[in-house]
């Protein structure tokens, strides 16, 4: 990673392109003092990362790192477009940028050169958390109910349909609540705003809702095999909605859930980031 950045901290700072920079040895490593990078809201999974990987930076080699809290996906690459910030704390929204799809269909927009900078392989889930007094025990449960999207994030809201699709309910099925953010939508969940909220199990957020009266219970997905680590989890979404991928070093089924810092600017002739379709 630290490779990564000593090629790109010239084309941020001083619009050297780095397609004609030799490669950088670690003792070489000369950051500027101050790095800017963009992340979901204060205390989400995504900004707490970011945080752990600046203070990395901080302590080896002496760079300040700057998080810039953004409550959707628009928002946290809206900076990277404009020149603004290095990198931002990304998941599923980077490929509907890339393929200028959803928010990013428009003109304004349109596919963005986005390429992987660094990502992280965790132990969590991700699905819709649903406040236990609801009675909401499985999918089919939540037609007709509130559920939380997050304007200008079609990561949030696309993960939301697709947990839905499998109990064969559509947005029109439930009572779509829009918020201006991420931990807004959470916010809403816990104030009664909402009945549902789309989140992993170990955000803030979730663990958040999980200590206040509308704690998460169990949520079943018909063809889906449920997350056992997470069931000692302090989040309250304790089986995701989601099914899991096996790791053979564990016994128990385990979600496998990838957190990326992306980065934009034109792809190198080597090693660019590869479109979803191919």
């Amino acid at each position: 990673m630290i490779h990564r950045l000593m090629a790109l901290a010239p084309v941020v700072f001083t619009g050297i392109s780095f397609l004609t920079l030799p490669a950088a040895h670690a003792e070489d490593v000369k950051l500027p003092p101050t790095l800017t990078f963009t992340a979901y809201d204060t205390g989400t999974a995504g900004f707490n990362i970011a945080v752990a990987v600046g203070k990395m930076m901080k302590d080896k080699y002496g760079t300040d790192l700057r998080v810039l809290p953004a409550g959707n996906d628009v928002a946290r690459l809206a900076p990277l477009r404009a020149g603004r910030a290095l990198s931002s704390a990304m998941g599923s929204g980077t490929y509907f940028a890339q393929e200028g799809v959803f928010e990013f269909g428009v003109k304004e927009w349109g596919p963005q050169a986005l390429q992987l900078l660094l990502s992280s392989v965790d132990c969590n889930a991700a699905s819709l958390g649903v406040a236990r007094d609801t009675g909401v025990t499985e999918i089919k449960h939540l037609k007709g109910r509130r559920i939380g999207f997050v304007v200008g994030s079609p990561a949030l809201n696309q993960n939301s349909l697709a947990i839905l699709a499998f109990a064969g309910l559509k947005q029109s099925d439930v009572k779509a609540v829009e918020f201006s953010s991420y931990g807004a939508m959470w916010k809403g969940l816990i104030n009664n705003d909402t009945d549902a909220a789309f989140a992993t199990t170990i955000t803030g957020p979730a663990r958040r809702a999980a200590s206040s009266g509308r704690r998460s219970p169990t949520m079943t997905v018909p063809g889906g095999t449920a997350c056992r680590r997470s069931d000692h989890s302090s989040s309250g979404m304790s089986r995701p909605a989601v099914p899991a991928y096996p790791r053979k070093s564990r016994s128990n089924s385990e979600i496998i859930r990838i957190r990326s810092l992306w980065l934009t600017g034109p792809s190198p002739p080597t090693r660019s980031t590869p479109s979803p379709r191919r």
